[in-house]
């Protein structure tokens, strides 16, 4: 079952990358902007054990939610990705509706792990497109001490692309906004 799941995730990576390459060619985009999701859009970490709440409801930052809508209005292709179990893909295209982002199917995507983000990021610099990389690389909140994915962070440093990091992303985010 594993092995068919890794399979299923590289080809949906792949038909992925195809269809953002089809549309970023036909739509003239000049930039890529990624977004992850938990903790970097989405207000997350107290909710990540309410089923109630997540992912249906979280709250959002909205200065990354404006941010969000300015790189669309800027001829930027939006992607977004996460770390998260594909059981969870609908209910996040559904909750990214509700506050407002429309995204396409191959405009979410879902990772295992984070440095499958960067595996993703590499396939797009062959592009040769300015990449601006949204993203705290953190865990852990949950159990009150905040963890960073060190490795992946410095391998992010190195690439060819503007990252916006935990630090970074806090003084961006502004203000929490909650959905009903």
């Amino acid at each position: 079952m594993m092995k068919i799941a890794l399979i299923f995730k590289s080809l949906y990576f792949r038909v992925s990358f195809l269809f953002i390459k089809f549309f970023l060619l036909k739509n003239n985009y000049k930039k890529i902007c990624v977004y992850d999701i938990d903790n970097t859009l989405a207000h997350s970490w107290p909710y990540l054990n309410d089923k109630k709440k997540y992912p249906k409801y979280l709250p959002y930052f909205d200065k990354i939610k404006e941010d969000i809508h300015l790189q669309i209005n800027s001829n930027s292709l939006v992607i977004f990705c996460s770390v998260r179990p594909i059981k969870l893909y609908m209910q996040t295209l559904k909750w990214l509706k509700r506050i407002d982002i429309s995204t396409s199917f191959f405009q979410l995507i879902f990772a295992s792990i984070p440095a499958q983000k960067i595996d993703f990021l590499k396939i797009f610099l062959e592009l040769n497109i300015p990449i601006t990389f949204y993203d705290d690389m953190s865990y852990n909140h949950e159990n009150g001490t905040v963890l960073f994915y060190e490795n992946e962070i410095a391998e992010l440093r190195k690439m060819n692309i503007k990252f916006f990091d935990a630090k970074k992303l806090k003084e961006k985010q502004g203000s929490i906004k909650y959905l009903e």
